[in-house]
C-alpha cells in the first residue's frame, strides 16, 4: 500500500493536469475564434471571504439620483492576462505620509525689488521664482521671467551678488526645457556664504511692480520637515477624515507647531476649513465629515496645509505640504456570492452585486496559485471585466459581473488558489466602491 503524503499526490496530479493544459493552450485559443471547446464544466457557489477593517467595504449603498457624468459604453468587456511570477504587488494600499521641507511664498514685484527675508533652517536651499497664477491664466508667464543674474542676497555681512550668492543658476528658458514648471520660472541655489538662519532675497533691477510672484524654497534633508498624511487613503460619503500632521527636525524629533492653516479642497476646487488639534505625542490633527453628495465632478480631494514654528535652535519656520486622498459614494457593492463554472481549459467566476445607481462597473482581481515547491503563493493573472449595471440584487443577470481565468496562466502553480485586490469599479463616476485585500480561496479550479 501506498504512503505517499496525500497533499503530494493531489500536487503532482494537479502538475499532469495543468501540463496537459499548457499544450493545449494555443490550440483553445484557435478554437475559441470559432466554435466552443466542449468540456465537462462543474459548477460551485462560494461565499467571499469576511471582509477585514482594512478593506474598503461601505456600511450602506448610496442612490444617486442624477445620471452619470461621463457617458460609456454598455458594451460588456473581458480581459484575463497572465503576470510574472516574481511581481511585487501590493494589494492593500496604505497612505503615504507628504514630508515637505518647503514654503510657499506669494508677493508683489514691488515687493520683491526690495527684498523678501527667508527663514531658513538648513544650507543651501533651492530657490525657485515663478509669475503668479493670474498671470499664467492671461499668458503673461514668459514675458514677466526675471533674469537670475539680477538676483542678490543680503546677509548680515552685506549684500552678495550672484556669483557668490548662488552656487546654481537657470533661467525661464533652461526651466522651461525640463517642461514640468510653469512658463516664466527661474531657478537659484543658495550657496554656503549665502544660507545664513535669516537671509534676504531681492531682485532690485526694474520689474512690473503690479505683478504678482510666487516664491518656492526647497530645503535639504537636513531641514526642518513638516509630515502631512489621512489615517486612510480611501474614504465613502459620510465617513470621518482624519488628517495627522507633524513637525520634525533633522534627525527626526518633533518640533513645536504654533499655528496650523488647512483645508479640504474637493474634486471642484471647493475649499473646506480644517481645525486641527494638538495630539499628546506632539502630533496635531483634524475630522471632517466628508459630504461628496455635494460634488458632481469626479476626481481626487486634497489636504492642503501651511503651518508655522520653531525649530530646537530657535529659528521660526514655515512649511507647506499637501496630499491627496480617494472619496466615492457606494453606489453598488458585492453582496457576497460567487459562482465558480470551471471548465477543462478555463473558469468562469460570477460576481454577484448589489446596484443602487445605474452605471457600468466593472470588477478587477488578481489571481494567485501556490508554488508546488515552496508552497508559497504567487500572482498568476490578472481579470477585469465591465458591463451597464441597472439596480437589482442577487440572481438577477442585471446585478452580476463574470469574469474569465485562463488555466493556462495557472500551468506553473497548484491548489489552494485565491483571489487577491478585488476591486469594484464604478466607471462612470471614476471610483473604487468596494476593495477587498484576500476575497476568495479555492480549494482547486
Amino acid at each position: 500500500m501506498s504512503t505517499q503524503n496525500p497533499r503530494v499526490r493531489s500536487i503532482r496530479a494537479h502538475r499532469l493536469v495543468q501540463a496537459a493544459t499548457a499544450l493545449t493552450c494555443g490550440l483553445a485559443l484557435t478554437l475559441a475564434m470559432g466554435s466552443p471547446l466542449t468540456a465537462q464544466t462543474t459548477t460551485t457557489t462560494l461565499q467571499l471571504e469576511p471582509a477585514t477593517t482594512h478593506d474598503f467595504v461601505p456600511l450602506a449603498l448610496v442612490a444617486r439620483s442624477e445620471e452619470p457624468p461621463i457617458a460609456l459604453s454598455q458594451e460588456p468587456v473581458r480581459i484575463d492576462h497572465g503576470l510574472a511570477p516574481d511581481l511585487e504587488i501590493v494589494s492593500q494600499p496604505t497612505p503615504a505620509a507628504v514630508t515637505s521641507r518647503r514654503t510657499l511664498r506669494e508677493v508683489s514685484g514691488a515687493t520683491l525689488q526690495r527684498g523678501i527675508e527667508l527663514d531658513l533652517t538648513s544650507a543651501e536651499p533651492f530657490v525657485w521664482i515663478s509669475p503668479g497664477m493670474a498671470e499664467q491664466l492671461a499668458g503673461q508667464g514668459d514675458a514677466l521671467a526675471l533674469d537670475p543674474d539680477e538676483l542678490v542676497v543680503r546677509t548680515a555681512q552685506g549684500e552678495l551678488d550672484t556669483r557668490s550668492a548662488f552656487s546654481i543658476t537657470a533661467n525661464a528658458e533652461e526651466i522651461g526645457a525640463v517642461g514640468i514648471f510653469p512658463p516664466g520660472t527661474v531657478m537659484v541655489q543658495l550657496s554656503p556664504e549665502a544660507s545664513g538662519a535669516r537671509v534676504e532675497l531681492a531682485h532690485p533691477a526694474s520689474i512690473d511692480a503690479t505683478a504678482t510672484y510666487q516664491v518656492h524654497v526647497e530645503e535639504g534633508p537636513e531641514a526642518v520637515a513638516l509630515e502631512l498624511s489621512t489615517e486612510r487613503l480611501e474614504h465613502f460619503h459620510g465617513d470621518t477624515l482624519r488628517v495627522l500632521a507633524v513637525a520634525r527636525d533633522g534627525n527626526g524629533a518633533p518640533l513645536p507647531l504654533q499655528q496650523l492653516e488647512g483645508a479640504v479642497i474637493t474634486s471642484e476646487d471647493g475649499e473646506i476649513p480644517l481645525e486641527f488639534q494638538p495630539e499628546r505625542d506632539g502630533s496635531w490633527s483634524a475630522r471632517h465629515t466628508l459630504d461628496v453628495l455635494q460634488v458632481e465632478e469626479p476626481g481626487p480631494w486634497f489636504v492642503r496645509l501651511r503651518a508655522f514654528g520653531t525649530s530646537a535652535t530657535g529659528r521660526p519656520f514655515e512649511r507647506w505640504a499637501t496630499t491627496a486622498f480617494g472619496v466615492a459614494v457606494p453606489t453598488a457593492g458585492f453582496s457576497g456570492g460567487v459562482t465558480v463554472a470551471s471548465g477543462d481549459v478555463s473558469a468562469e467566476m460570477v460576481f454577484d452585486v448589489e446596484v443602487a445607481s445605474a452605471g457600468r462597473y466593472a470588477v478587477q482581481g488578481l489571481v494567485y496559485g501556490t508554488d508546488p515547491t515552496t508552497g508559497e503563493l504567487r500572482p498568476a493573472s490578472r481579470f477585469e471585466s465591465a458591463a451597464w449595471l441597472a439596480p437589482g440584487a442577487g440572481s438577477n443577470p442585471q446585478a452580476s459581473l463574470g469574469a474569465d481565468i485562463d488555466f493556462c496562466h495557472l500551468a506553473n502553480l497548484a491548489p489552494p488558489f485565491e483571489i487577491h485586490d478585488l476591486r469594484l469599479v464604478d466607471q462612470s463616476r471614476m471610483t473604487v466602491v468596494q476593495r477587498r485585500a484576500v476575497a476568495l480561496r479555492l480549494s482547486d479550479l
